[in-house]
């Protein structure tokens, strides 16, 4: 096998050879689905007693513009045993890093960022946080629509006001009514996660304070209530681990063969 020969930069080189190799890594992950590629430039320590493997400061990582390429200070042959001393090191090198969603159970892809990642666990959260909402908005609708009847009741049974006073509020609170139907339908088809606040409600609370406090309360519970389950699944979204690919079952590829003179 013929060797590329080399000296790092900024040393005079000498007569003792280290190998160098680039390999290439082709890694699948079953448990996270994890598939990628990556390429190394190695140096490591020359061995020719097949009993022993490399240890972990007997190889390093280099660039081939760190080394000049010489002409060989004598003949040297490639070791039969390095192809299983680079399988034994590189299986036992830290593999990349993921994230993994503990909720979901999914783990990013090779080349997805980690905003990219969140934003796809947000997606995959999506329906059962709709299916939280519809329930909400049932609760909610019912008790709108009770409260409505309720002060629609309660201006009837005042009698002190005039028919022109009944008429104006009675107008006013079926409008303020219709608005609040209109808000309610357009919040609970928000498929994000971000909170409402209680002017997103744009709801106009009645002048006559009794009205006023029942509605305003009935709003604030509504944002509350809406709210946790928001927080309640961007929590879930969040719910994210760091996963090292496990290294053991990689295919390498060995690229390029030399030697370095130290």
């Amino acid at each position: 096998m013929t060797l590329t020969h080399y000296r790092l930069l900024h040393t005079k080189g000498g007569d003792w050879p280290k190998l160098l190799f680039e390999v290439k890594i082709n890694i699948h992950d079953v448990r996270s689905g994890y598939q990628g590629s990556q390429s190394f430039v190695f140096l490591g320590e020359w061995m020719e007693d097949p009993r022993f493997n490399w240890a972990r400061d007997m190889v390093f990582e280099i660039a081939f513009d760190e080394v000049k390429r010489i002409d060989p200070p004598r003949i040297v042959s490639w070791p039969e045993n390095v192809e299983v001393l680079i399988q034994d090191y590189v299986s036992k090198l830290p593999g990349p890093e993921i994230w993994h969603n503990r909720e979901l159970g999914v783990y990013s892809k090779s080349k997805e960022s980690f905003e990219e990642f969140l934003n796809r666990c947000r997606e995959g959260l999506i329906e059962r946080r709709l299916e939280r909402m519809r329930n909400l908005r049932e609760i909610f609708y019912h008790r709108f629509f009770k409260l409505e009847r309720k002060l629609q009741k309660s201006l009837i049974e005042e009698e002190e006001l005039e028919v022109s006073q009944h008429l104006s509020l009675q107008t006013d609170l079926k409008r303020l009514f219709s608005v609040g139907r209109e808000s309610l339908s357009r919040i609970f088809l928000k498929d994000d996660f971000q909170l409402v606040l209680l002017e997103d409600l744009k709801w106009d609370f009645p002048k006559r304070p009794g009205f006023k406090e029942h509605l305003e309360a009935l709003a604030l519970q509504l944002v509350r209530a809406y709210n946790d389950i928001s927080q309640e699944f961007e929590e879930y979204a969040k719910d994210v681990e760091l996963y090292s690919v496990p290294m053991g079952a990689v295919k390498i590829e060995t690229l390029e063969r030399g030697v370095v003179w130290s």
